[in-house]
């Protein structure tokens, strides 16, 4: 029989059962604690719907410093896909994937943007009195500020 000091000895770190108990609790402490932690939105679609509205907008200034006048109502698709080479995607932001339709605001006030009409299922609103675009989601949605 080996003394007690030796048996402590032989017995030091923790067996592989031990190990996967306190990896999965780490694990499970990570998962309910970083929803609260982290920012609220869509991080991993943040950057290529901004990226999209800023080409798309772009390419709307482009066209009223050429015509000296924003695309008119109902010709925003077609101006897209002559200065950008490809019919209007729709928007890379996820509630509006597959809908490359445009609701126009047609109030003529320049002072005021673009008011979008979620109920309209178009993918995109735009004023042609000033030439805003975002996407057609309600005024409580992140993306709506953008």
């Amino acid at each position: 029989m080996l003394p007690i000091d030796r048996l402590a000895a032989a017995r030091r770190g923790f067996t592989l059962a031990e190990m996967t108990v306190i990896a999965l609790l780490i694990g499970i402490v990570v998962t309910l604690a970083a929803p609260r932690m982290l920012p609220d939105g869509d991080p991993v679609n943040d950057v290529p719907s901004r990226r999209q509205l800023a080409i798309l907008r772009n390419a709307i200034e482009m066209y009223r410093a050429h015509a000296g006048f924003y695309p008119p109502a109902n010709k925003l698709p077609e101006v897209m896909e002559t200065l950008l080479h490809e019919p209007l995607a729709s928007p890379v932001y996820s509630p509006l994937q597959g809908r490359n339709t445009v609701y126009y605001d047609l109030d003529r006030d320049v002072a005021e943007e673009v008011v979008p009409q979620p109920n309209a299922k178009a993918g995109w609103a735009y004023k042609p009195a000033n030439g805003t675009l975002k996407f057609n989601v309600s005024s409580h949605d992140v993306s709506a500020n953008w």
